[in-house]
């Protein structure tokens, strides 16, 4: 079994407090803490659809069996143990339980791919406009948007 823990705050946001209030039409004096919290939300979710960790930051992997494993996840700058092959964390554990420190993700807001920076201000908009849930077809705009960069483990 894996764990994946995010030890540090992303380095930046995946799409600028400026750009989103231009995609929302809000004023400046809007609750910037609700932005920030529908964006977090955005991106883990575009994370989890995708495979691909988006903003830059630091995660703990906890292996608790021995085994030889190929994490499908993408995006990785930086790793403590195991190699990177093809995108995916690959990686023998021979004694557990074994803790690998990664740094992943892109490194700046301009390198995100236009249609994922889209599909996250899709859903903070849809977020924010209808408080309590997200349509299905807002949902599937945003896989769209997403489907040319999902990762299929095989």
């Amino acid at each position: 079994m894996t764990t994946v823990v995010r030890i540090s705050p992303p380095s930046f946001p995946a799409v600028s407090s400026a750009q989103l209030r231009e995609w929302l039409r809000l004023d400046a004096d809007v609750d910037q803490a609700t932005l920030d919290l529908l964006l977090g939300a955005a991106v883990d979710h575009i994370a989890g659809l995708t495979g691909l960790y988006v903003v830059s930051a630091e995660y703990e992997f906890s292996f608790t069996a021995p085994g030889c494993y190929s994490v499908p996840i993408s995006n990785i700058t930086q790793t403590d143990a195991g190699a990177v092959v093809g995108g995916n964390l690959e990686i023998n554990v021979e004694v557990a339980p074994l803790v690998v420190s990664i740094k992943a993700g892109w490194t700046s807001e301009e390198a995100i791919p236009t249609a994922l920076r889209h599909a996250i201000a899709v859903y903070v908009g849809a977020a924010y406009d209808g408080r309590n849930e997200i349509s299905d077809a807002t949902f599937q705009t945003i896989k769209r948007l997403c489907a040319p960069f999902i990762r299929v483990a095989l």
